[in-house]
């Protein structure tokens, strides 16, 4: 009703808005309008299904959910074990007694007792370079040239003795076993030389066998090549005389058909076209002669032709 009476109101104020435009200068006013508030309640969600509604809780509060909580409920196998399971609690929870016991003030594992609150050992600051050391410096110095010189004295009278045997050796006299074996290996040696020289030698063979066999192998393909060349040069040659030959008898066929026919031309024309017969026989037989000529040289160029290319 109040909108409707606003609505009445507006329609009669812009009539007469209307009226007093149609007479008088217009007067602009400011439009007023007035505002609605509604307020709606949410609606309560449908339901759809049986689970959208909330279960009755079993437990008014946690304390009494953790009363009555069994956490072995669906644990057949845990259940079976249980008692064992607690016994191993009962000792884990005596075991953990005693350690508290133990690292009370004056235990075994109280501070200033257990080795684990200990700082860690520090290093040692290098000693000072003193007298003393001077004094080792200089006697293990000493001790290493006495070592180096009793090793080199040793060696010496070592070097010195077997040559004093081999001189000895030397200036005694000889049995034939030592003269025979003196010779066996003179005569091992100069067999081991004459073994590498002959080495030698069948490699240096070898390699003049290879290098002969090398040269006689081209000197085949040479000639074998210049063979293949002077074949086709006679088959060129050959070809080009038969082409002449065929050219030629061609050429004679046709003059003496031309000859023919102007000897029947001769006959029927009587004495005057006797000397105009013999002119155009005469001018007919130089222009083949030309050609002839003319192919012959153009044969002889293919054939240079051909030779040049092979």
């Amino acid at each position: 009703k109040a909108r409707r009476a606003a609505e009445l109101s507006a329609i009669q104020q812009a009539e007469v808005g209307r009226a007093v435009a149609s007479t008088v200068q217009p007067i602009r006013q400011p439009v007023q309008v007035q505002r609605f508030t509604l307020k709606l309640r949410r609606p309560d969600p449908p339901i759809l299904h049986p689970k959208n509604i909330l279960p009755v809780p079993k437990h008014s509060s946690l304390q009494e959910f953790l009363d009555n909580d069994d956490p072995l409920e669906d644990e057949k196998a845990a259940r079976k074990n249980e008692g064992r399971v607690i016994r191993t609690a009962e000792a884990e929870a005596k075991l953990r007694l005693k350690l508290l016991e133990k690292a009370r003030p004056g235990g075994i594992l109280s501070e200033p007792l257990c080795s684990v609150y200990m700082p860690d050992e520090q290093d040692k600051p290098p000693p000072r370079y003193d007298h003393s050391d001077y004094i080792l410096a200089h006697a293990l110095e000493l001790r290493h040239l006495m070592k180096s010189e009793h090793e080199h004295h040793r060696d010496s009278a070592r070097k010195l003795a077997i040559a004093c045997a081999e001189v000895w050796k030397s200036k005694q006299p000889k049995t034939e076993e030592q003269l025979w074996e003196e010779e066996k290996q003179h005569q091992d040696t100069i067999q081991r030389q004459v073994i590498r020289d002959l080495q030698k030698k069948w490699e240096l063979v070898g390699d003049e066998v290879r290098k002969r066999r090398l040269a006689k192998l081209e000197a085949e393909k040479d000639a074998m090549a210049n063979q293949n060349l002077k074949k086709m040069v006679e088959d060129s040659t050959a070809l080009l005389e038969q082409r002449r030959v065929r050219l030629s008898s061609e050429l004679l066929s046709n003059d003496y058909g031309e000859d023919g026919e102007e000897e029947g031309e001769e006959e029927t024309d009587g004495a005057d076209g006797e000397d105009n017969d013999d002119r155009v026989h005469v001018g007919l037989a130089d222009p083949s002669g030309e050609d002839m000529d003319t192919e012959a040289s153009e044969s002889e160029e293919n054939v240079s032709a051909n030779e040049s290319e092979e």
